[in-house]
C-alpha cells in the first residue's frame, strides 16, 4: 500500500514537451521501501525530485508483514546491490 508520497518541484516544465522519469530503490526495511523518482526535462535537468514509501499491509488482518524473500531478492537484483545481509 501507498503509505506516502511527496515531490519538490525544481523547475517548470511545458507543454509540449518530453520529460524522462529515473527510479531507484532508496531504501529497504522489513515491511516497507522507498522509490526515489529524478523526473528530467527535455534538456535532461532535474524538473522534480519525488519519493513513494511503500508498506506491505495484509488487509485480511489488519496488519503490516513482511516482504518476501522472493521480492528482495528481485528489488536487489534490479538495483545490482545489497539491501539486507
Amino acid at each position: 500500500m501507498l503509505a506516502s508520497t511527496s515531490c519538490q518541484f525544481k523547475k517548470p516544465l511545458f507543454y509540449p514537451g518530453n520529460i524522462s522519469i529515473v527510479s531507484k530503490i532508496g531504501f529497504v526495511k522489513n515491511t516497507s521501501f522507498s522509490i526515489q523518482h529524478l523526473i528530467l526535462n527535455q534538456n535532461n535537468e532535474v524538473a522534480a525530485e519525488a519519493e513513494d514509501i511503500v508498506v506491505l499491509y495484509n488487509f485480511m488482518k489488519h496488519e503490516k508483514c513482511p516482504l518476501p524473500a522472493l521480492v528482495l531478492e528481485a528489488i536487489e537484483q534490479r538495483e545490482k546491490k545489497k539491501f539486507k545481509e
